[in-house]
């Protein structure tokens, strides 16, 4: 699954349209727009992934399901 999928999906879980989600981030709607639906193939900044995960109360890596994190 990928990171749009997961930001919207954990984004109707909590109840927050679109606005609502740009609101408790601080970001503009454009950008969570952007972010879910990765227009342009655009990849954001970790910031900007931090702002969403802490929102949506779960972690970045929780938005990346799919991705193996080595921690050594």
């Amino acid at each position: 699954m990928r990171l749009q999928n997961r930001i919207k999906e954990f984004r109707e879980l909590r109840g927050f349209t679109i606005q609502g989600l740009a609101d408790v981030t601080g970001l503009s709607k454009s950008t969570v727009f952007i972010v879910e639906t990765n227009w342009r193939g655009a990849m954001p900044r970790l910031k900007t992934i931090q702002k969403i995960a802490r929102a949506l109360n779960c972690t970045v890596d929780d938005l990346f399901p799919d991705r193996v994190i080595s921690h050594e």
